[in-house]
């Protein structure tokens, strides 16, 4: 799954286009009736390698709607670690949200979704007691079950980055992005954890409509870290924040591929 996402981003800027069927619930269905019981699996960065962006970012409390997470824990990380206090959304198989309650004495509740009915069968079956969780099935493209400005922030870790994969990349990234935008508060935050530079993710985070300030963090990935010394930095391990526009045409940075880019997008306080 990491592997097809980061093929995906490396090669959706040139001429070859990987056709996958990431959009669709029946793929996620599949996998994860063959997957789920299996070890969790952290899609792109940790919560440790993440917590600085985190931290600065989310603050202690608010709404959050999380898509597409898979068998990641980094809702339950954040809550446990930091007291952060919110309702997540798009959990797949992840455990993160309970890992936050379990840890910090949580005492808000969780709204998670995630494409595969299997995914979420799993997730309310697992936290069965918890009252603090509740799960229900949405897609990131098309959630109607939301309404206009109902959440804090809104976080993707890969679902970008899977959806590009597709044979209707162009229509299904439009719409999800289009779709978050719509369900995020005005002065809200968007953070997006994926392994497209922004010369690949800037089209479809500047759509007809939208008004963001955006910036971007670089984090060296399982490959390993291109020299950036240049840049602002946040920790040893994190460059930024950056201005997302002054890194899109590229600047000359080597091996994009041995990146992860965090991007932090706030929605305009007077945007509709």
């Amino acid at each position: 799954m990491q592997q097809a996402a980061a093929a995906a981003a490396a090669t959706e800027g040139g001429a070859t286009h990987i056709v996958k069927d990431y959009g669709q619930a029946s793929y996620w269905d599949r996998r994860y009736e063959e997957e789920v019981g299996l070890n969790k699996f952290e899609w792109y960065q940790s919560y440790d390698s993440l917590q600085p962006i985190l931290e600065k970012h989310l603050g202690q409390d608010g709404h959050v709607l999380q898509v597409g997470v898979g068998t990641s824990e980094l809702q339950a990380e954040l809550i446990s670690r930091s007291g952060f206090k919110s309702s997540f959304v798009g959990v797949g198989t992840s455990e993160l949200q309970a890992e936050l309650i379990t840890r910090s004495g949580f005492k808000g509740s969780f709204v998670n979704t995630d494409i595969s009915a299997v995914a979420v069968a799993h997730m309310q079956q697992l936290h069965a007691g918890w009252p603090q969780l509740t799960y229900q099935v949405a897609d990131a493209k098309h959630m109607p079950e939301f309404a206009d400005a109902s959440f804090d922030t809104v976080i993707d870790k890969g679902t970008l980055d899977a959806i590009r994969c597709g044979p209707t990349a162009d229509e299904d990234s439009a719409a999800m992005m289009l779709e978050l935008y719509r369900v995020l508060r005005p002065g809200g935050v968007m953070m997006m954890i994926t392994y497209g530079p922004p010369f690949v993710r800037l089209p479809w985070m500047l759509l007809p409509g939208m008004d963001w300030d955006l910036q971007v963090y670089m984090l060296g990935n399982v490959d390993g870290e291109p020299s950036l010394g240049h840049f602002p930095t946040l920790t040893p391990g994190i460059r930024g924040p950056i201005a997302a526009q002054d890194l899109a045409p590229p600047p000359d940075v080597q091996d994009w591929n041995k990146l992860h880019f965090v991007y932090v997008a706030t929605k305009a306080a007077a945007a509709q």
